[in-house]
């Protein structure tokens, strides 16, 4: 699963890209790619772009200049040239596939995406800016309690509608609120497929609902605001056995 936008998406901890690369290095494993999304598409796409001596990895965290990776060595940091954030394309993001030079610990290329969240242009930014790529699922999240803004849920699925990615809707901390079955029926009606559950992870309601819709390679990304909920559901999953990457 992935945490968006954009920044972290990791096992453990917390993302330290600048960290050095003897200390990433002694965590190294080896990683089961299949399990982080790895499909016959993907090496398809890395067969046909891969620059000699390049290896594939998938973006864990990308932050200032450089990107946690994982291969099937395992974990470690590169190096993002300042020559590929010129293009939307070519500008790592988190849950990205990437050709990565071995001997510079660099990413050489990203290659194309089967799905991308877009942030439109927001601030100093003159441009969309991508939040998260190849993900299957867009977990959106809106607590039941002041949270709850149906205008603020349209934005959020107008980001994901052009992501290519499904997306359900969580409505957090149903144990605070009487009104649950009304604002369900609220939420029902503006969201596509009727994929709407209210879940409250710690009170235990519909705590494990989330997992159905995760299996062996399949990546979500949760979208929502800050105190929402996010954390508590990556915690619960990690605490019980789950992996969160």
């Amino acid at each position: 699963t992935t945490r968006a936008p954009g920044s972290c998406w990791r096992r453990s901890g917390r993302c330290v890209p600048e960290r050095s690369r003897s200390c990433l290095r002694a965590e190294m494993t080896a990683v089961d790619l299949e399990s982080l999304g790895l499909s016959a598409g993907v090496l398809q796409r890395f067969a046909e772009v891969r620059p000699p001596g390049s290896e594939l990895a998938r973006a864990t965290c990308v932050a200032r200049g450089f990107a946690t990776v994982v291969s099937e060595a395992g974990e470690a940091s590169v190096h993002v040239p300042k020559g590929l954030l010129r293009s939307i394309e070519q500008t790592p993001v988190t849950g990205d596939w990437l050709a990565v030079d071995t001997k510079k610990q660099a990413v050489v290329r990203v290659l194309p995406r089967s799905t991308a969240v877009v942030r439109g242009a927001a601030g100093r930014r003159d441009e969309p800016q991508v939040v998260a790529a190849n993900v299957d699922w867009v977990f959106i999240l809106m607590g039941l309690d002041g949270d709850f803004n149906l205008r603020r849920l349209e934005r959020y699925l107008t980001i994901v509608a052009d992501s290519g990615a499904d997306v359900v809707v969580f409505l957090t901390k149903a144990g605070l609120v009487s009104e649950v079955d009304q604002r369900v029926r609220e939420v029902t009606a503006i969201v596509p497929g009727e994929r709407v559950h209210a879940i409250d992870v710690i009170s235990d309601i519909g705590a494990e609902v989330p997992r159905q819709y995760l299996g062996r390679g399949v990546s979500a990304a949760l979208l929502g605001s800050s105190g929402v909920g996010k954390s508590t559901i990556v915690n619960a999953w990690t605490l019980r056995g789950g992996r969160v990457t």
